[in-house]
């Protein structure tokens, strides 16, 4: 979550997105991951960049955590190795006891990686103790405490780079959880349940207190296009904050915020989905309608050859990737709202990114990406003077086909 107040949280979007039956890439072979971390008792874990729907619906309802897709340790001199399963979206977390945690995104992993040297630290501790309306303190509340904004995943201004993971814990008897935190961060925690919606920013001493306030509830009415109740509709402040789930009637009560309006995501089951202001004070219920899918398909092709490229990652803003078929066909589920644009990547071509047109009714739209064939180029930084970093004169630099 970013270090922001929930009013200018940013939506992320989510959908279904799935790969046409007639579409049957090859198998995806695994791709290696290198780096070095300090100290050499570190744990190296592999999960993949998004949780589908499903997963975070098991998660709300007290389900078990998604298992790592692969670990690690490192040898003796701190360099360790760790395949994916294949080209994807990946998060790679360090972790030691007592020590900072540390994340790294790999968005999109297309070849084999070799990372920046990471090194974990004891840093300060911070420990949060949160206390009920009645100012007691609250057992088993989750609290999440951060010390960075979190990078938007999927998009190219993404940053690939070590960075304070988040961190989750759960208070004890006497309401209070302890976290590791990199030094010199400003922490921002908070505490998101359906019934508290609380957050303190800029926390840089030692200790912080969370009040949870008893809020007025606003009832939220959710229902499918054809106007029927839609229970089992997942309600999130984004897709990694899930509040609650509807009941039987599709009805779902939410405490009302003092400050802000930020959107909510409602999600159904079959990719049905929309978006809604959080709940102003006031009475009776607010009514929201789920929307279908709107469906995107197309290939990804050569630019040069027209030759299609079976298994590249096609994704769209946040969105798990899917990977083209033998001919570089894809298929996509998106918002009937969202008027994104969709990136295409393979091993050794350009990322290209293709605004999707805007939606009219349902109808299908059809998009054709094509990638350029990417290069290396070589050569030798130099002064004015013509001279490289060790002073000397460096080589003229002849292009390949030159006379």
């Amino acid at each position: 979550m970013r270090k922001a107040p929930l009013a200018a949280a940013p939506l992320v979007m989510a959908a279904c997105l799935a790969l046409q039956a007639w579409s049957s890439p090859a198998a995806a072979q695994p791709v290696r991951i290198t780096g070095r971390v300090s100290p050499a008792e570190a744990r190296i874990e592999l999960h993949p960049a998004h949780r589908t729907f499903e997963e975070r619906l098991r998660g709300l309802t007290g389900g078990p955590e998604p298992a790592s897709l692969a670990t690690a340790a490192p040898r003796p001199d701190g360099t360790f190795e760790i395949a994916a399963p294949g080209p994807g979206f990946y998060r790679i977390v360090l972790n030691a006891e007592g020590l900072v945690p540390l994340e790294r995104f790999l968005s999109p992993l297309l070849e084999p990686a070799a990372l920046a040297p990471a090194r974990l630290t004891r840093g300060a501790p911070l420990e949060v103790q949160v206390l009920g309306p009645a100012g007691t303190p609250e057992k088993g509340i989750e609290v999440r405490a951060s010390g960075s904004a979190a990078p938007v995943v999927g998009r190219s201004e993404k940053v690939q780079a070590w960075t304070p993971a988040e961190v989750r814990g759960v208070t004890g008897e006497d309401g209070r959880v302890r976290f590791p935190r990199r030094r010199g961060d400003r922490a921002f925690v908070s505490v998101t349940t359906l019934c508290f919606v609380e957050w303190l920013e800029g926390v840089d001493g030692t200790s912080a207190t969370l009040r949870l306030r008893q809020r007025p509830a606003r009832v939220v009415k959710v229902l499918r296009p054809d106007g029927r109740p839609a229970p089992g509709t997942l309600v999130s402040l984004d897709a990694s904050h899930p509040l609650g789930v509807t009941g039987a009637d599709g009805r779902l009560a939410l405490p009302v915020l003092d400050q802000g309006s930020p959107e909510l995501l409602l999600e159904g089951p079959g990719g049905l989905s929309t978006t809604l202001r959080w709940p102003a004070p006031g009475s009776g219920p607010v009514t929201a309608t789920l929307a279908p899918p709107r469906l995107v398909t197309g290939g990804v092709l050569d630019v040069l050859t027209s030759a299609p490229l079976a298994g590249a990652l096609v994704w769209s803003q946040d969105m798990p990737p899917v990977r083209t078929g033998a001919r570089g066909e894809f298929e996509l589920r998106l918002p009937l709202a969202q008027q994104p644009a969709v990136a295409a990547a393979v091993a050794g071509y350009l990322t290209a990114w293709q605004p999707v047109p805007p939606s009219v009714g349902s109808e299908k739209t059809a998009l054709l990406l094509k990638l350029a064939p990417s290069a290396t180029l070589a050569g030798v930084a130099v002064d004015d003077g013509g001279r490289g970093p060790d002073r000397s004169r460096a080589p003229r630099l002849v292009p390949p086909h030159s006379a």
